[in-house]
């Protein structure tokens, strides 16, 4: 005889950490916010729309690698609620996040050159990006650590939890540390921008290297660096054509900036879908609880998922909205504007994210690649570049 209250109570808390997460992308508008304050940099420095969505991106999926990791093993218990005393597991994971974002602010200096092709443009850019990404690099790697110990300790599912709600605080992060770092460097002028930037970088990366250094022997250092690499490498790609698009979009987001305003946490938003759903099945597949060959339970499970989402999803992009036009000030036909192509937006996206993280999640297992590593970045970069190119179609 099923149980109808201990279903109910299943489909309540379930329920309560899926909208806590994605309630806390709500913040999110003021990471778009402070990414309109960018604006009119952009004209001094035509790179900076261009690099936007790559930083949210490749940086978002640095940290689904490392939340993947991080949850799965605190549910498995390779990885202990703890910074102090903690497993080699968790150093060695902390070590080689930090290589792979000092090595993707690199990567995304090249992507500038290869668009831009003024060369004093790189020099100064290869000064500036990679700190950007450094610093939101330890950033989040202590906050996310953190959210992962207080939900494990507490009983909430880090699952469903922490990648939104640190996604989120990233993009917030992300954008205010780009502006202060354009603000600090002044990329347009390259003599302060040099004398400033080689310090401030050196600062910065010595003792990195020492950490990386201590660490890089590791299989789980290895390991994390080749399969999280491919996914990496996947949203540095989308993310560039986003960058693109973005960068195409500049004289509308003039006109109606609130559509940049929300836009980060709408990214944001379409990622977490993908994360929730990727991060409990791969739980799921390593605690032997799902089957990779039972099509049927996985199917359910995708539905049941869908379920719990798209009630709060709605709810969150008609405040995302709300919140976006009173920042920006737009008028009351903008508004309903705003909310309806960011529903369409966002309900076209779940759709086909839900299908692609199922696919990918399943998919990396049976070929014996760890999910966390490579499922995440794969996810939010595809939901990155499917916002930007609906948003780019309708404003078009």
């Amino acid at each position: 005889m099923v149980d109808i209250r201990s279903l109910l109570a299943e489909y309540i808390s379930q329920e309560r950490d899926i909208l806590i997460g994605l309630l806390v992308d709500i913040l999110g508008v003021f990471a778009g916010f402070t990414a309109t304050f960018l604006l009119p940099y952009q004209s001094r420095v035509g790179w900076i729309l261009l690099i936007f969505p790559i930083l949210l991106t490749v940086r978002g999926a640095l940290n689904g690698a490392f939340c993947g990791r991080l949850t799965t093993s605190l549910h498995i218990g390779s990885i202990l609620p703890s910074f102090l005393k903690n497993t080699e597991e968790y150093y060695s994971l902390i070590a080689s996040i930090l290589f792979l974002g000092v090595v993707n602010g690199f990567i995304a200096t090249l992507v500038v050159a290869m668009f831009t092709r003024v060369y004093i443009q790189v020099i100064v850019s290869l000064l500036v990006i990679p700190a950007v990404f450094i610093i939101t690099s330890l950033f989040s790697i202590i906050l996310t650590s953190l959210a992962g110990f207080f939900t494990f300790k507490t009983g909430l599912d880090p699952d469903k939890i922490v990648y939104p709600v640190m996604s989120t605080i990233n993009d917030i992060a992300i954008s205010a540390i780009l502006l202060g770092i354009i603000i600090f460097l002044q990329p347009w002028d390259i003599l302060i921008c040099i004398l400033r930037g080689i310090p401030f970088f050196l600062v910065l990366i010595i003792p990195i290297g020492c950490v990386i250094s201590k660490f890089r022997k590791s299989t789980m250092f290895r390991k994390t660096i080749i399969e999280a690499y491919l996914g990496i490498l996947f949203s540095l790609a989308m993310s560039s054509f986003a960058g693109m698009l973005l960068t195409l979009l500049e004289k509308k987001l003039g006109i109606l900036p609130g559509v940049l305003a929300i836009l980060p946490a709408i990214m944001d938003t379409n990622g977490d879908i993908g994360s929730i759903i990727v991060s409990t099945i791969t739980t799921k597949l390593h605690l032997g609880e799902l089957d990779p060959d039972d099509i049927r339970g996985i199917s359910i499970m995708m539905l049941q998922l869908l379920a719990l989402i798209i009630p709060p999803l709605m709810g969150v992009v008609v405040i995302l909205a709300i919140l976006g036009s009173l920042l920006t000030r737009l008028s009351l036909v903008d508004t309903i504007f705003l909310s309806t192509t960011y529903l369409y937006v966002t309900m076209t996206a779940s759709l086909i994210i839900t299908v692609l993280s199922v696919m990918v999640a399943i998919l990396t297992f049976r070929f014996g690649i760890d999910p966390d590593n490579v499922s995440i970045p794969i996810l939010t970069a595809t939901a990155d570049l499917l916002t930007i190119t609906l948003v780019y179609i309708i404003l078009s």
